[in-house]
């Protein structure tokens, strides 16, 4: 590997690098898009056990982007607890870290790809299918869980050190890979359920209120239009009756013909 190459590689595996950042961007958007449908789904009133799978969604991705960036320790700059710092391998704001939880985040990687091979079969049963994973994610699935089983394999009995090495630049890609596949179930999902782009706007409550607000504006304006045609039309309420609507403008047009054979020709010519 040329030093260029190892120096592009190791930047962009570091704390709090592209990869890193990346990876929880997407899990965060996951979580966003995963609270969306839960909420959709309680004004639907799907099954209970829909909104609890949407709901721990969420609240994981929500977890694992955190961790991703040490709950933006890296970010804002502050210092580690103390509580932490002590039984933390890295010294970092993080729970994967701390005690034997270290080094054992493969095994989560594996689950998740095992999780979502499964997944794909639930298209199969017709009460999982509103969960099931689309097929266009087989292939990221099953590159998840095949990396991942390696990964694990290689944690109990190493292969080769240089291997042990790629498998560990590896698995940062991996968790790329696993918010990436996250983040476009749940767009998929929300796509399917049309609420996608409203969620990702965070907008779709107030886009519902102002388009029902001009809806009625313009409903309003509407019968007031026609409600001028006549006077009598508004002070019987006709114009909220087609068919009454149209017997009343038969009878005033009868009426004005009657008016108009009354008065002489050279009146109505002058």
């Amino acid at each position: 590997m040329r030093p260029e190459t190892f120096h592009a590689a190791g930047w962009s595996l570091a704390e709090s690098g592209p990869v890193e950042t990346l990876t929880s961007l997407c899990f965060m958007g996951a979580a966003i898009l995963s609270l969306g449908i839960l909420g959709r789904s309680r004004v639907s009133r799907d099954a209970a056990w829909i909104r609890w799978f949407f709901g721990f969604a969420a609240l994981a991705s929500l977890v694992i982007g955190m961790e991703e960036i040490a709950w933006g320790q890296h970010l804002l700059g502050f210092a580690t607890p103390e509580g932490l710092f002590e039984h933390n391998r890295q010294g970092e704001t993080t729970f994967h870290n701390l005690g034997e939880l270290q080094g054992r985040s493969d095994w989560l990687r594996l689950a998740c790809g095992i999780a979502a091979v499964i997944g794909l079969l639930f298209r199969r049963i017709p009460q999982l299918r509103v969960i099931a994973i689309p097929k266009v994610l087989a292939v990221w699935a099953m590159t998840i869980a095949a990396i991942a089983a390696i990964d694990a394999a290689n944690d109990m009995m190493v292969i080769h050190p240089d291997f042990d090495l790629a498998v560990n630049i590896t698995s940062e890609f991996v968790e790329l890979l696993c918010g990436g596949f996250a983040l476009y179930y749940m767009i998929l999902h929300s796509r399917r359920n049309g609420s996608g782009r409203a969620l990702v706007a965070l907008g779709w409550s107030a886009r519902c209120v102002r388009q029902r607000r001009a809806w009625r504006n313009g409903h309003e304006r509407h019968h007031a239009q026609r409600a001028s045609v006549h006077p009598r039309l508004s002070h019987h309420g006709l114009h909220e009756h087609p068919a009454q609507l149209v017997l009343a403008l038969e009878e005033v047009g009868e009426g004005e013909a009657r008016r108009r054979a009354t008065v002489p020709s050279v009146l109505r010519a002058g």
